[in-house]
């Protein structure tokens, strides 16, 4: 997710959208990675659409469906978040709503915050 070839990040993005939907066995299992994984996304997501920052409208929006599949699917995973890191989840999610210009990227957020209640 830390490359900055943009359609790398959609790639990663995509081929974590379709591990997580496909994933077989109980998601509780993998909360742990997951959880370092949305730690990580949550970062890049802070630098999105900035100066020096992935602006390809495409792989945000991917990164976004990756994360809203992750929690979607993991309720411990969607504790966690709401536990340990919501104040700064919530806020790299609302800087990255303003900053945004495109529908899907600003609907992609909202679907997240509501799936952790905020």
């Amino acid at each position: 997710m830390s490359s900055s070839n943009p359609k790398t990040v959609f790639t990663a993005a995509v081929v974590i959208f379709n591990h997580v939907l496909t994933f077989k066995r109980d998601m509780a299992s993998l909360s742990n990675k997951l959880f370092s994984l949305v730690q990580a996304i949550t970062e890049l997501l802070s630098t999105c659409f900035k100066e020096g920052g992935l602006t390809d409208t495409e792989a945000v929006t991917a990164i976004l469906l990756a994360e809203t599949r992750m929690i979607y699917k993991n309720h411990s995973l969607t504790l966690k978040i709401q536990g340990e890191i919501v104040d700064k989840f919530v806020f790299v999610h609302e800087n990255l709503r303003k900053r945004a210009t495109e529908k899907p990227v600003q609907e992609a957020i909202d679907d997240i915050l509501a799936l952790i209640g905020a």
